[in-house]
């Protein structure tokens, strides 16, 4: 009985330990060889086959870029054609899909095509300019007021903005935006300012830096307090300071000789 009972054990084991080994294999198909665009579908079909016959199962999916600064983790039945629509702060370059199954992971790089775009628009006197592209958008652009244009040149990483209040004296201009590929006209807005200034205020920075127009005499004439009659002051103090000093060593000297 008891060499029965051992032979039963051990068909036993020999029976578990055949089917967790069951051999099964695990790739990612569908993924396009050419790059990818925001708008566009990711489909993908994770393939798994136990002992050579396709299995649905639940597999865990894990898409991201290679900075992973965005990360998507979802679970999807395999041998099932899958779709993800590639939004538009998925940055361009190359990035990777993992598929896990049990212990097993299989991973498939696709790449995003970069797209810089721009969206300009008006509100109330405020010039706004969003990068809606999937990139770091780095071009000059040219603003004109009127009949004043100037170049401005712009870093803005993806999905943010930047915001331009638009001065001029007081009346109605047309503005016209454009970076070369994307133009952008506005008629009839009524803008507001003193003197004769034409230009627009980076709401993100302190102060203000104008376009299209000279120092007035009144900036000119402060520069030059600032540059030439300070120093000159200091000029005056340290000789004023150093005839002091020179009369007090003559005094002292007069003493010691008496």
């Amino acid at each position: 009985m008891k060499g029965q009972k051992k032979w039963a054990l051990l068909l036993l084991l020999v029976f578990s330990l055949s089917f967790s080994l069951a051999e099964f294999s695990i790739d990612i198909n569908g993924l396009k060889t050419k790059d990818y665009i925001s708008g566009e579908d990711l489909t993908f079909n994770i393939i798994l086959l136990e002992e050579k016959t396709k299995s649905n199962q639940e597999v865990q999916v894990e898409i991201t870029d290679l900075q992973k600064t965005k990360v998507i983790k979802e679970t999807y039945l395999s041998n099932q054609e899958h779709s993800v629509p590639i939004e538009k702060d998925w940055k361009s370059g190359l990035w990777t899909i993992k598929a896990t199954y049990e212990d097993e992971t299989i991973k498939r790089n696709f790449k995003i095509e970069e797209q810089s775009k721009i969206e300009f628009s008006i509100e109330e006197t405020n010039l706004v300019i969003k990068n809606i592209g999937n990139t770091r958008y780095q071009k000059t652009i040219q603003i004109t007021i009127g009949e004043t244009k100037q170049s401005k040149t712009l870093n803005i990483p993806v999905n943010e903005e930047k915001k331009w209040k638009l001065i001029a004296p007081e009346g109605t201009y047309d503005i016209h935006i454009t970076d070369g590929d994307s133009t952008f006209t506005k008629k009839d807005i009524k803008l507001f300012g003193t003197g004769n200034v034409i230009g627009a205020i980076d709401e993100g920075l302190i102060g203000y830096t104008g376009f299209g127009t000279s120092p007035s005499s009144a900036e000119i004439e402060d520069r030059d307090i600032s540059l030439v009659k300070l120093p000159l002051t200091f000029a005056f103090v340290i000789v004023v300071f150093g005839l002091g000093i020179l009369i007090g060593v003559e005094r002292f000297t007069k003493r010691r000789t008496f």
